[in-house]
């Protein structure tokens, strides 16, 4: 049986080392919920990549399997651009209407001052 005696400085000296054990079992659970999440993180990541290389990989064997949807989608972008060509064309004729129907510059035929 030891004979010390429990001074306040023994007392304080124990309680110190309680609460650094205590803070550094603390840090380390810290330290391993940030590393789960860092390693779910990436795992959701690398799964979001696979996911999107799959669709990828899908949509060029469809083409490679339905060639004709290619021709099909460009044969509809050259309608798209045809119309938005005539609908600025007509625009521009709507918008230039008295220029070029009213011009002042146009000949006239017969008296201008007469009664028709």
């Amino acid at each position: 049986m030891s004979n010390q005696i429990e001074t306040p400085v023994h007392h304080r000296s124990h309680r110190i080392l309680w609460l650094a054990a205590t803070l550094a079992l603390l840090l380390s659970a810290v330290s391993l919920i940030l590393s789960s999440l860092v390693l779910y993180d990436r795992a959701v990541n690398k799964s979001a990549e696979a996911q999107t290389f799959d669709l990828g990989k899908q949509i060029e064997s469809y083409l490679m399997a339905n060639p004709s949807v290619i021709i099909t989608a460009v044969n509809q972008l050259e309608a798209n651009l045809k119309e938005e060509e005539v609908k600025e064309k007509q625009d521009l004729l709507v918008s230039r209407k008295e220029e070029i129907f009213a011009s002042p510059a146009d000949p006239v035929g017969g008296n201008p001052e007469g009664n028709a």
